[in-house]
């Protein structure tokens, strides 16, 4: 066998390998039903079953989001007092928590932007809520931030804790490469083997885990690990495949809604600063929690909601 034929070969297992190389299921894993609690709810939203949690009553809805790898078990700490001046919903993004995770699908692909508005939306539909406050964390602040562009009569407000507005997950020049097919079909292993064991990022990664959509099992959502759903690697995959550009950036001075920034100013994940540069672009209010990090809602939940409470004039 000559250079060129050992060459050859090499490619062809480079070409053909990752294609026939069996994909395993993540281990330790179970079924939603076992990881659902006590205040779980699902709903057929379209065509997929959708995890959220509801407290509360009243003429004023806030409709949570959740940020990369949390959850809705993540607003824990400020649900019951949101819940004294209305109707708190906290749902699961798809890709996270406990919402199923389809791996094939018809129409807007469930991952993208565009599919997470539209299920936000069907979801206020299929609960009978014309309208609500959207209260939004981290990546969790695009998807409001489009929601309030593209049907501001549906959105009262906006609360936009550590808000990432550009482009979540991998940049655009590995994209191409990441929807090769032979990556695609192995792009749930390399999930598995970036995640911690229990889902919660070691010290010190924090903004490196926040990429790969594993922040976020705090003390009050660590018993719902973001590794512990079923399908949660081919989820997070399929999330990363999803991420692209977007012109949010360019589009915020059309917002038309009220808005809260709040940031801690111990944050490693997104710099205070660009939250602060953020609410300036926007005319928004805003909230600078000294000794604060990237969680202000699990961190100082007290602080978070007297501020969302007193900017929304509730109590006055």
């Amino acid at each position: 066998m000559n250079r060129w034929q050992k060459l050859a070969g090499v490619f062809l297992v480079l070409l053909i390998g990752p294609l026939v190389i069996p994909v395993p299921a993540a281990r330790g894993t179970l079924p939603v039903a076992e990881l659902a609690r006590a205040e779980s709810n699902f709903i057929e939203v379209g065509e997929y079953d959708v995890h959220f949690t509801e407290a509360g009553s009243g003429d004023t809805n806030f409709l949570l989001l959740h940020g990369l790898g949390a959850n809705a078990f993540s607003w824990r700490p400020v649900t019951a007092t949101l819940a004294e001046v209305g109707t708190v919903i906290a749902f699961d993004r798809p890709g996270f928590g406990l919402t199923e995770r389809p791996l094939s699908w018809e129409g807007e692909n469930p991952y993208s932007l565009a599919g997470q508005v539209e299920l936000a939306l069907a979801l206020l539909d299929k609960l009978e809520l014309d309208s609500a406050i959207l209260v939004a964390h981290s990546a969790g602040a695009q998807v409001a931030l489009s929601l309030a562009l593209e049907h501001p009569e549906r959105v009262e407000g906006l609360v936009l804790v550590a808000p990432t507005v550009d482009t979540a997950g991998a940049p655009g020049w590995l994209r191409p490469l990441l929807n090769l097919p032979q990556i695609r079909r192995l792009g749930p292993l390399l999930v598995q083997a970036l995640a911690p064991d229990n889902g919660v990022p070691e010290p010190g990664i924090e903004a490196a885990a926040d990429d790969f959509g594993m922040l976020g099992a705090t003390a009050e959502d660590a018993d719902v690990p973001s590794v512990s759903a079923e399908n949660w690697d081919r989820g997070l995959w399929e999330y990363t495949l999803a991420s692209k550009e977007h012109d949010l950036a360019h589009r915020l001075t059309d917002l038309a809604v009220p808005v809260l920034v709040v940031a801690g100013d111990q944050d490693e994940v997104v710099p205070p600063e660009a939250s602060i540069c953020l609410a300036h672009e926007l005319d928004a209010n805003l909230i600078v929690l000294q000794g604060i990090g990237h969680q202000p809602h699990a961190e100082d939940p007290a602080t978070f909601v007297e501020a969302v409470l007193r900017w929304g004039g509730f109590g006055e």
